[in-house]
């Protein structure tokens, strides 16, 4: 018996696919330090999904002539399910209690959010589509 050489493990295997480069994710360390924007959320949020295959979300306060801003939160997303964070917005902004290495991304996953919490993702009106919603989207009014 042989092994299909394009099988989707061996590919995997071969390329080193959803492999972490700890270097490269090393330095996701501190990358909001100075603030963020949409797209810089979706950037690495992009890259630590490419990775990890988790994803995370940013729900910010408003969307207004297409610049989110405002307060801003970030969630784990499981399909229609949603988890507060419990340590990557400190890992990303560079806190010094946050640890050097992400590790794995579920650790980093916190209790449910309720369909209660009215500033949660859940009760956004407005996403890019991508790892931005928003709470108020101005420019709809």
């Amino acid at each position: 018996m042989t092994t299909d050489p394009a099988s989707p493990a061996r590919l995997m295997a071969h390329y080193n696919l959803n492999q972490p480069d700890q270097a490269e994710i090393a330095e996701l360390r501190g990358t909001f330090i100075d603030g963020y924007t949409s797209d810089d959320i979706n950037r690495v949020f992009g890259r630590l999904h490419d990775v990890y295959g988790r994803t995370l979300l940013c729900r910010w306060e408003l969307l207004d002539e297409g610049w989110y801003q405002g307060n801003s939160e970030f969630y784990f997303q499981d399909g229609s399910n949603y988890y507060y964070d419990k340590g990557i917005y400190a890992w990303l902004n560079g806190s010094p209690d946050a640890p050097v290495h992400l590790g794995d991304l579920a650790q980093w996953r916190g209790s449910p959010v309720p369909e209660t919490d009215m500033e949660g993702p859940l009760h956004a009106v407005t996403d890019d589509g991508f790892h931005n919603c928003a709470l108020v989207d101005k420019s709809a009014e």
